[in-house]
């Protein structure tokens, strides 16, 4: 079932992609999908891309740079409304060879 993404602090609707520190000593990626007005609330953001432009292949390149650590399922549904299990496993590393 696809949903419109909603911010993650307010619940309104989100314009922004950003990835946040979690603890002061991790470093960013933390996905959060917000509006204009909480996307200056949140503290340390690494990354502040508007979601119009985030589509399936920026996802991945995000991804790729390491500026997103949200497990890709969830992020999925953060930024587009619904988990794309094909788009997730783009972005996963290869399972282990068991040979």
């Amino acid at each position: 079932m696809v949903s419109e993404p909603i911010c993650s602090s307010c619940g309104g609707p989100p314009i922004w992609a950003v990835t946040v520190r979690e603890n002061p000593d991790e470093r960013p990626g933390k996905l959060l999908a917000v509006c204009d007005a909480c996307r200056w609330d949140q503290p340390d953001v690494a990354l502040s891309v508007p979601l119009d432009v985030v589509d399936e292949d920026t996802f991945v390149d995000l991804y790729a740079t390491g500026l997103i650590r949200t497990e890709p399922g969830l992020a999925t549904r953060i930024l587009f409304g619904e988990e794309r299990p094909g788009l997730a496993s783009r972005v996963l590393p290869p399972a282990p060879d068991s040979s």
